[in-house]
């Protein structure tokens, strides 16, 4: 997968009987709904919307919005912090989100 833009960019880490597997996503939302089925280990990481840097998404802070333009369009946006979160409901609305809580809504 292309990433377009980094600042809304997904990756899961999947391993399984010593093999490991790396899945890239253009829009972390698009990761979040994505089922990987059995494992004997799963990561997941998305890219700060702010600094671009790569988190561990199940520790991060979600900001689900219409208003924020996401490469496919699923208006999820990931900050290393809650404050950084804010900032961005602040421009954008939305509703902030832990990761467990974001799975299952998508």
């Amino acid at each position: 997968m292309i990433i377009s833009d980094e600042r809304f960019a997904g990756a899961i880490g999947l391993r399984r009987n010593g093999r490991v597997e790396h899945l890239l996503f253009d829009d972390v939302g698009e990761m979040l709904g994505f089922d990987p089925g059995e494992y004997d280990e799963i990561r997941w990481y998305a890219t700060d919307a702010v600094t671009r840097e790569w988190l561990d998404a199940e520790t991060a802070v979600f900001l689900h919005s219409d208003e924020l333009r996401t490469p496919m369009h699923t208006g999820v946006g990931v900050y290393s912090t809650r404050d950084a979160a804010v900032a961005a409901q602040q421009e954008y609305g939305g509703e902030i989100l832990s990761f467990a809580d974001l799975r299952a809504d998508l």
